[in-house]
């Protein structure tokens, strides 16, 4: 599963990401004013089992352009 930008803290709870089955990338913008990247895909990540990556990019918002 890719999940760009994932709200988990809403989506997911406490305990949802740890009940995902597949292996998982997560795409974290670090300007991101929408799903904040610490709050809503860095804290997250540590709940997922693994496999699992984490990408973050420097200046990126939620935004496309």
């Amino acid at each position: 599963m890719i999940a760009f930008n994932p709200t988990t803290s809403l989506l997911f709870g406490d305990t949802g990401l740890s009940k995902v089955e597949v292996p998982t990338l997560i795409l974290a913008a670090s300007a991101d004013k929408t799903t904040p990247a610490l709050t809503e895909q860095v804290l997250g990540f540590d709940k997922l089992p693994n496999p699992k990556s984490l990408v973050g990019i420097v200046g990126a918002t939620h935004r496309a352009r």
